[in-house]
C-alpha cells in the first residue's frame, strides 16, 4: 500500500506532506515536496487547496507546490504523440499543435518518484525517462529549521536537448483560515508596478472559471497590496516580468493579516524571472518564477526558504 502522507516536525512547526501517489494525483503539479498544511506552534496555519467547493474546476493544488512550466513544448506533437511535463509524466497530446492546457484531462505515464526522510529532511527524487530529447534527474530536499521551511532544488540536465522552462511554487496561501479580504497585506518589495499594473479583475461562474470583467477589490500602498473588500465571486491575476521586477539585495514576499499575530514570508534565493498573484474567496498566491535553462550535462541549483512567524518568534535567529 502505497503511503499517502508524511510529516516533519520540530519545536516550533509541523509540514503535512502529500507523497507522490497521493491521491487525487494533478497533472500539473510536482508531487514532490508537495506541503498540505504547515502549523506554527501549534495553533497557525498557513496552507489551504486549490479550490474548496466541490463543483469548481480544479488541478488539484495544495498549499505549497511546484510546477514545471514549458507549456509550448506540446506545440511540436500531434495528436497521440508523446510529450514530457517534468514533474509529472509523459503525456499523450490530445489535439495537434496544442500547447499544454492545464484544464485538460491527459494519458499521462508518470515518472518513477522516490523519497527518504532524514531526520529533519525529506529528499525527493525524479527519474528520468527522455522523451523529445528532454530528460532530467530532478533532486528535491526539503528541511525543517526553528521556524522555517527550505526547499532546495537541483536539476541535471541528462537529455539531449537544452532545457528551456520556468519552475514556480505556487503557494496556496491563507493566514489561519481567514479568507481573501480586508485584513491582508502582502508586501511586494521587488514588484515595481504594483500600483500601475495591469490587474484582470473578474467575476467566476458556478464552475469557478472567470468570466466578465468586475470592479477592483484591491488598493495598495507604496509595494504592499490591500483589500478593500471580499472576494465573493471574483478572482484576480496579475504577471510582473523582468524590467518590471525591482533590484534588490533579497527577493521576498510577506503576508500578514490584522485579526492574527501569524505572518509567512518567501525568500528566494535567486534573481526572479517574472512573477504571479492570483487570488479567489480562500486563497491568496504569490508566484515567483526560475528560469532555467541548462544544455546537455549542466546543472542548477536554486532554493526558496518559507518564515513562519507570531508574536513568539519575532526576535528568533534564523
Amino acid at each position: 500500500m502505497v503511503e499517502s502522507k508524511a510529516v516533519l516536525k520540530n519545536k516550533y512547526l509541523e509540514a503535512v506532506f502529500r507523497l507522490p501517489g497521493c491521491r487525487p494525483e494533478s497533472q500539473r503539479f510536482d508531487s514532490c515536496g508537495m506541503i498540505e498544511q504547515v502549523t506554527l506552534n501549534g495553533r497557525h496555519t498557513f496552507c489551504v487547496p486549490e479550490q474548496l467547493d466541490e463543483k469548481r474546476v480544479t488541478t488539484y493544488g495544495f498549499g505549497l507546490c511546484s510546477e514545471f512550466i514549458w507549456n509550448d513544448l506540446a506545440c511540436e506533437r500531434k495528436s497521440g504523440e508523446e510529450f514530457p511535463k517534468l514533474g509529472v509524466g509523459i503525456f499523450k497530446q490530445i489535439e495537434d499543435g496544442m500547447r499544454f492546457d492545464k484544464w485538460n484531462t491527459y494519458e499521462v505515464s508518470p515518472f518513477e518518484k522516490t523519497y527518504e526522510i532524514r531526520g529533519n529532511k525529506i529528499i525527493f527524487r525524479e527519474t528520468p525517462r527522455e522523451c523529445m530529447g528532454v530528460a532530467a534527474e530532478i533532486l528535491k530536499a526539503v528541511s525543517l529549521y526553528n521556524n522555517t521551511i527550505t526547499v532546495s532544488t537541483t536539476i541535471e540536465n541528462v537529455g539531449t536537448r537544452k532545457l528551456e522552462l520556468a519552475e514556480f511554487q505556487h503557494n496556496f496561501t491563507a493566514i489561519d483560515g481567514l479568507p481573501a479580504g480586508p485584513g491582508y497585506r502582502l508586501e511586494l518589495p521587488f514588484d515595481g508596478e504594483l500600483e500601475n499594473g495591469d490587474w484582470d479583475i473578474k467575476t467566476l461562474d458556478d464552475r469557478g472559471v472567470p468570466d466578465k470583467p468586475a470592479a477592483s477589490m484591491l488598493k495598495t500602498e507604496g509595494n504592499t497590496l490591500l483589500w478593500k473588500s471580499g472576494m465573493d465571486q471574483k478572482t484576480f491575476h496579475k504577471i510582473t516580468r523582468g524590467r518590471g521586477i525591482r533590484t534588490l539585495p533579497e527577493y521576498s514576499w510577506k503576508l500578514s493579516h490584522e485579526m492574527s499575530a501569524a505572518s509567512v514570508r518567501e525568500i528566494c534565493h535567486f534573481l526572479p524571472d517574472r512573477f504571479s498573484l492570483w487570488s479567489v474567496e480562500h486563497v491568496i498566491s504569490t508566484e515567483v518564477f526560475c528560469r532555467i535553462g541548462l544544455e546537455p550535462g549542466e546543472r542548477i541549483h536554486f532554493a526558496r526558504t518559507w518564515l513562519f512567524e507570531d508574536e513568539t518568534t519575532d526576535h528568533m535567529e534564523v
